[in-house]
């Protein structure tokens, strides 16, 4: 939908309302996030976002926009991860892009990103924010594609090693600090693969965190759905459970 429109207004002057840019933006967000929690699409994507430059000036005007609080570049690569689930493992599109994938997000610094804000005294709480949000994007990565042969990044064992640090990056994050009501998805994402009683009561004062500071009713659902991943006796990977799950999730 966003794409469309953004196509029309290459065409005419772009003379949208605010709210309608606004609208535009926060859909193209919540949609890349929403995506990574429901059933994959049975449509192929036209193009795939990695080899859409002009896509990444959309979600960098997202990332200005809206509160979620992810970096527009691991959204871009959310978006194109999410794009793979609707391929096969063998269609040269998905070859030809996952090293590239790969080698940008392990590249992607989030002190970098975080210092390039003007107040400089939300350095650092951006930075944890993008090293939760790095992790959690790397965690839903090694669930769709895993680790190429041979390679440590996204493995299983890099992978468990990256828990703990990003949750460390959550609960660094002052409930008082508005950062905090940003790291719902990245929390869930994190929960899931968390396998110890330990880990699972850090997410879970996380989010008691969010919600004491911003009265989020999302964060008692993301609780709920992971309280039922814990709870689960199967091997199957949390993810394909909540995307079996009869109602679809969007934890922003």
């Amino acid at each position: 939908m966003v794409r469309s429109r953004k196509l029309q207004r290459n065409k005419v002057q772009d003379d949208s309302a605010p709210w309608l840019k606004y609208f535009d933006t926060a859909c193209t967000t919540f949609g890349i996030l929403g995506a990574t929690l429901a059933p994959a699409s049975s449509h192929p994507p036209l193009q795939l976002p990695l080899l859409d430059p002009a896509f990444l000036q959309t979600l960098r005007h997202s990332e200005n926009q809206t509160w979620v609080g992810c970096p527009a570049e691991l959204l871009y690569f959310l978006s194109t991860i999410n794009s793979l689930r609707s391929l096969s493992a063998t269609a040269p599109e998905r070859i030809q892009v996952i090293p590239e994938l790969c080698h940008r997000l392990l590249d992607f610094c989030p002190a970098t990103w975080a210092e390039d804000f003007p107040d400089r005294q939300h350095h650092e709480s951006r930075s944890h924010l993008a090293h939760a949000y790095k992790a959690a994007v790397e965690i839903y990565t090694s669930h769709i594609i895993g680790a190429s042969p041979g390679q440590h990044y996204l493995s299983q064992p890099f992978i468990d090693a990256a828990i703990r640090p990003a949750i460390l990056h959550m609960l660094a994050i002052s409930p008082e600090d508005f950062h905090i009501k940003s790291l719902v998805w990245p929390a869930f994402v994190t929960g899931a693969q968390s396998d110890s009683r330990e880990l699972r009561q850090m997410v879970r004062e996380v989010f008691q965190r969010i919600w004491v500071s911003s009265c989020c009713y999302n964060s008692k659902n993301a609780v709920g759905i992971l309280e039922a991943i814990w709870a689960r006796s199967s091997h199957e990977p949390w993810l394909e459970f909540v995307w079996q799950l009869e109602e679809n999730w969007l934890f922003v």
